[in-house]
């Protein structure tokens, strides 16, 4: 059975609590990332979703203010500790997809950190790694010779 640590991004950006939300959403703008670890030293202490920073950015400034050549002032004066996520739910790298994949359903998560068993982050597994590596098994199998079903617009 394939494990997270199979599939784990493990060159990983993470930001630290004293870091400013203005470096967060650069990062969420330069870079095809939506999730963001926070980190002291190597222990994972929160979480930074690019939805987070939306929605906190959506409530007190305008979310158009950020470009890549400058963020809003509130964003540089705003730590990261103050949007973060303190209560993470995190796998080892042991965890099969199967187990990561309902942890990522049932909390409605986009992704998990992949910590040892000392909390130091080691990696990540997003929604998009689940699925490639669904979609890679089923191209690989017999299955993956028949025609795709319909796709019909959502309404």
């Amino acid at each position: 059975m394939t494990s997270v640590a199979d599939l784990m991004t493990t060159d990983l950006v993470t930001l630290s609590e004293e870091d400013g939300l203005g470096r967060a959403m650069t990062i969420f703008t330069e870079l095809p990332i939506r999730h963001l670890p926070v980190t002291d030293g190597a222990v994972l202490i929160g979480m930074v979703s690019q939805r987070d920073a939306l929605s906190w950015s959506g409530s007190v400034i305008d979310p158009g203010a950020f470009s890549r050549s400058q963020a809003s002032k509130e964003a540089r004066e705003t730590f990261v500790a103050e949007v973060m996520i303190r209560d993470v739910v995190s796998v080892p790298p042991t965890a099969t997809v199967v187990e990561a994949a309902r942890a990522i359903l049932e909390g409605g998560f986009g992704c998990l950190p992949v910590v040892d068993e000392d909390d130091n982050l080691i990696g990540i597994v997003t929604e998009t790694d689940l699925l490639r590596h669904l979609v890679s098994g089923e191209l690989t199998s017999d299955q993956g010779a028949r025609a795709p079903a319909a796709v019909r617009p959502l309404e």
